[in-house]
């Protein structure tokens, strides 16, 4: 008797899907206001992921494929909710801002760990507003980034975009969300209001502006081994670029574990089955 291609294929998506349900899900929370829109953004591309099954190639990896369908779900449907148009200079977010207001503040700005001095304080809905109050161009380059961990390839895999945009929009990402984070901090009584103009950094030795010109890619260790060491043998010898370095390590890495706590709630997985189900044994 030949299988019913319709079931294996049924039996092969969710297979697929499985494991990156509570992935998406947590993707999803941080592009929408709340967990009842991230469940219907994710319900919505399960299904269209579904309609659209046969032209995913046997053998690639699905999450990309399945984020990218996601992605595009919520920029169809849900920009029309809730788009806010944002002006963005970029000379209101500049480099090193944390790690700049946290000196004009007297925090510590050394140590292991020092984003945890603001970090330990904020509530993971505080972050995920500073996520949110991000461009919608920057807030899904940041939430692949920090909540899926994904390298600049999966992302530009995920968007549909070049290598190179990815890394300028990441780099833009962090600027914007290190701002955004110290006003949700300054909102929510975290820290108290600090006026300081953010300093333009010298770069007067030509060991200091390599090494702070590929900043963000050392540190996802996105650079050629050559460029890596380059890198590595003056943060050896320069102790302001080694805090400075250090510090925006640290802010990724807090940022990340917040973001990444996500709850799924628990029938989760089956309410996104039902509505599956329920749509396919509707009318065409």
């Amino acid at each position: 008797m030949t299988a019913d291609p319709v079931s294996s294929a049924g039996v092969e998506f969710q297979a697929l899907l499985s494991p990156v349900l509570d992935q998406a899900y947590g993707y999803a929370l941080s592009l929408t206001r709340n967990s009842a829109d991230a469940e219907d953004l994710v319900q919505d591309a399960t299904f269209q992921a579904w309609r659209g099954f046969r032209t995913f190639q046997p053998g690639a990896p699905f999450k990309p494929w399945f984020f990218r369908v996601l992605t595009n779900c919520h920029r169809m449907t849900w920009r029309a909710r809730a788009r806010r148009l944002v002006t963005v200079s970029l000379g209101e977010a500049p480099d090193l801002f944390l790690y700049n207001t946290f000196r004009a503040a007297d925090l510590p700005v050394d140590g292991s760990d020092p984003a945890s001095q603001l970090m330990n304080r904020m509530s993971r809905e505080a972050v995920q507003s500073a996520l949110r109050r991000l461009p919608e161009e920057y807030q899904v380059v940041a939430a692949l980034y920090f909540i899926e961990d994904l390298s600049y390839q999966a992302i530009a895999a995920v968007l549909d975009v070049p290598v190179g945009t990815v890394r300028s929009r990441l780099h833009r990402a962090r600027r914007l969300l290190q701002q955004r984070l110290w006003r949700v901090a300054e909102e929510e009584g975290v820290v108290t209001h600090v006026r300081t103009r953010i300093p333009k950094r010298g770069l007067d030795r030509a060991g200091c502006e390599v090494a702070f010109r590929r900043l963000d890619d050392y540190l996802d260790r996105a650079l050629a081994d050559a460029e890596m060491k380059l890198v590595r043998d003056h943060l050896e010898v320069c102790a302001l670029c080694s805090a400075e370095f250090a510090f925006e390590a640290s802010v990724i890495r807090d940022v990340r574990g917040k973001l990444q706590r996500i709850d799924v709630p628990a029938d989760f997985r089956s309410r996104v089955a039902r509505r599956l189900a329920a749509r396919n044994a509707g009318p065409s």
